[in-house]
C-alpha cells in the first residue's frame, strides 16, 4: 500500500474494494500562494476592519473582511480530492470546483492508452513570468492520456527538478503502484508511442529549454505600467483637461497592456513547451521499456 506526503497515508476506504487499492495520495489542500495570501490577509484585514469601525464607517469595516471571506471560498473550491490507483483504475485528483462542474475523475486502464512521468507548472509558475519565462520551472507529475483523447497531468508536492532525478516519495509511489497495475494488466505504461527519431527529440529539448521570453522584455513588460500609467493620466490632463473617474479607468487599463501581454505570451508559449515535453517524456518511457523488455527466447 502505498503512502501520501504527510497529509494523507495511502490506506484503503471503506467499501472502496480495499484489496484492489494500490495506493492513494492526497495533495496539500491550500496551495502555497494560498497559504501566503491568508497570512497576509489574516494580518491585514483584522487591522483595518478594526480601524474603519473606530472611525464610525461598519461598512468599510466589512468590505475590509471580503477579500480574506473570498480567499477562503476559493480554497474550499480549489481543495483537492484524492488520488487512488486501483488494480484497474486510477482516480485522478481534482480540485472541488472541478468535480461540481463534472470533470472526470476515474479513468478505467482498460480506456488509458499512455501514463508516463512527465512535468507540469503550477498556478504561480505560470502566472509570474520571472519564474517561467527562463524556461527552467517545472514540477514532477504523470501524464494520463485515454483513448477517446482526453489528457491529464496528474501534479504531486510541487519540487523543483532536472531532467535526472525529479519528483517527491508520493510520486515515485504512484509511479510504481502503476507499473505494478500495468504488469498485473499485461501490459506496458505506453501503448501507443510518438513516431520520433532519437536526433528529433534531441531537438525537441533544445526548444522547450529556450527562454520562452527574453528576460529584458520581460523585466520592461511589467515594470512599464508603473511609468505608463501615470505618463497616459498627465497627456490626458494636459490635451483634455481634468480626467474623470471612467477615463481614469481606462487609461489605467490600456497602461497595463504590456503586463497582460506578457502574461498572455508566456502562457501560451508555457502550454507548448509544455506539449513538447509530455511527447518527449512519452518517447523516453517508450525506450526505457522497450530496453527493459525480455528478449524473446531464441
Amino acid at each position: 500500500m502505498g503512502k501520501g506526503d504527510g497529509r494523507g497515508e495511502g490506506r484503503p476506504k471503506e467499501g472502496r474494494g480495499a484489496a484492489e487499492v494500490l495506493f492513494e495520495y492526497r495533495p496539500a489542500r491550500f496551495g502555497p500562494m494560498t497559504v501566503a495570501l491568508a497570512f497576509i490577509l489574516a494580518l491585514a484585514a483584522p487591522i483595518t476592519a478594526v480601524d474603519r469601525a473606530l472611525a464610525g464607517r461598519l461598512d468599510q469595516a466589512a468590505l475590509a473582511a471580503i477579500p480574506l471571506g473570498a480567499l477562503f471560498v476559493f480554497g474550499f473550491l480549489a481543495s483537492p480530492s484524492p488520488m487512488r490507483i486501483g488494480a484497474d483504475s486510477i482516480e485522478v485528483s481534482r480540485s472541488r470546483f472541478a468535480r461540481v462542474l463534472g470533470a472526470r475523475t476515474r479513468f478505467p486502464l482498460a480506456e488509458v492508452d499512455n501514463i508516463y512521468p512527465s512535468f507540469y507548472e503550477d498556478a504561480g509558475m505560470r502566472f509570474s513570468p520571472f519564474a517561467s519565462a527562463e524556461g527552467t520551472a517545472k514540477h514532477a507529475g504523470l501524464r494520463i492520456e485515454t483513448s477517446s483523447g482526453e489528457k491529464v497531468v496528474v501534479p504531486f508536492t510541487p519540487t523543483v527538478l532536472n531532467l535526472r532525478k525529479h519528483g517527491t516519495p508520493p510520486y515515485h509511489a504512484a509511479l510504481e503502484a502503476v507499473g505494478r497495475a500495468c504488469a498485473d494488466a499485461g501490459r506496458p505504461l505506453v501503448t501507443k508511442p510518438p513516431a520520433y527519431s532519437k536526433e528529433k527529440v534531441g531537438e525537441m529539448l533544445v526548444e522547450a529549454a529556450r527562454p520562452l521570453m527574453p528576460f529584458p522584455v520581460t523585466v520592461a513588460g511589467i515594470f512599464a505600467p508603473a511609468l505608463l500609467i501615470p505618463a497616459l493620466g498627465l497627456a490626458a490632463s494636459q490635451l483634455f483637461g481634468p480626467v474623470g473617474p471612467e477615463a481614469v479607468l481606462l487609461l489605467s487599463l490600456a497602461g497595463l497592456t504590456p503586463l497582460f501581454a506578457v502574461f498572455v505570451f508566456v502562457n501560451v508559449r508555457g502550454g507548448r513547451r509544455a506539449r513538447i515535453l509530455h511527447e518527449v517524456q512519452k518517447f523516453r518511457q517508450h525506450e526505457k521499456e522497450r530496453e527493459l523488455k525480455p528478449a524473446p527466447p531464441a
